[in-house]
């Protein structure tokens, strides 16, 4: 469910770039989702139309609706083709499988995780996976670009 409380299911024939994060991360996952908001802002509207950008949140039972739709202004994750979703535990644990990423509570409240940003085709195959952050938003549009245009 995205942060507005439309429901998403996949495949939907789009293209989706995703993130995860939680909302009380003050280090990497600010710079996840700034990293997911300048891959979008590679693509023009035009080619965004077959396109999806969405950050998960991994910790449901803290990030509230109005802090999933704080971060979806600030990154510029609304719309039709942007949304930072959520679900219930059990839908997060599916997603998480799916996208073969990993987190774990690291025992202060937070978690360790992975940073990763994914490519799903429009058919629900994963075609990427991206490690880090800071990554170079244009470099890793055109990486999107060419996984498109071979799928």
């Amino acid at each position: 469910m995205t942060h507005d409380g439309r429901e998403v299911a996949w495949p939907d024939g789009r293209t989706w770039v995703i993130t995860f994060f939680y909302g009380h991360c003050y280090t990497a996952c600010p710079a996840l989702l700034a990293q997911l908001a300048a891959v979008r802002a590679q693509f023009q509207p035009a080619e965004r139309k077959g396109m999806a950008f969405a950050a998960i949140t991994f910790d449901p039972e803290n990030d509230k609706p109005e802090l999933l739709a704080s971060l979806a202004d600030e990154f510029k994750l609304s719309g039709p083709e942007g949304a930072v979703l959520t679900g219930d535990a059990a839908t997060i644990a599916r997603v998480v499988e799916t996208f073969d990423f990993s987190y774990r509570p690291d025992g202060e409240g937070g978690f360790d995780h992975a940073n990763l940003l994914a490519v799903m085709g429009g058919n629900g195959k994963i075609l990427a996976h991206y490690y880090g952050i800071g990554g170079d938003g244009a470099k890793i549009a055109a990486k999107v670009r060419r996984l498109l245009a071979r799928s």
